[in-house]
């Protein structure tokens, strides 16, 4: 189940160029993804952030890396999720790209919510509402308080 998921652009001018193999890479990702197919989508996000590492690009590595959390995601691979957010959140940082780190602060949050970490939820989310809303980003803004209301659904289930 995809919970909350906004997905990071691949249309971004800034992380990706027409005609670059890296950028041929995540396009294939998305596609296999819509179709199903996560391992194919895996294998291909892998690739992409490898290039991008290979180029010292962080914060196109770090959009590969937050598609790469979804397909392991997908695949019921949530530590491998975890794993892959979080070195695309560092990445994120270290570009300055605050509306990348908002999506995967979303994401983490979202994945801790999934696994019934309310409290790392809460905290993931909150993060990143105020990222999003730092960036100017709306639409992001309005998926994070979604999922805040999915949050406090479950806390008072809890309670």
């Amino acid at each position: 189940m995809l919970l909350g998921w906004v997905s990071p652009r691949l249309d971004d001018a800034s992380t990706h160029a027409q005609g670059d193999a890296p950028f041929h890479a995540m396009t294939e990702g998305l596609h296999a993804f819509q179709r199903g197919d996560f391992e194919q989508a895996a294998i291909r996000w892998q690739a992409a952030a490898h290039t991008y590492a290979l180029r010292h690009q962080p914060q196109a590595q770090s959009n590969a890396l937050t598609h790469l959390a979804r397909a392991y995601e997908a695949m019921g691979h949530d530590d491998r999720a975890a794993h892959s957010l979080q070195t695309a959140l560092q990445l994120a940082d270290q570009a300055g790209a605050h509306l990348q780190a908002a999506m995967v602060f979303n994401q983490l949050g979202t994945l801790a919510l999934k696994s019934g970490r309310l409290a790392e939820a809460e905290q993931q989310l909150h993060t990143a509402l105020s990222r999003a809303h730092d960036a100017g980003d709306v639409g992001l803004s309005a998926t994070i308080l979604h999922t805040k209301g999915n949050l406090f659904m479950r806390q008072q289930l809890s309670s």
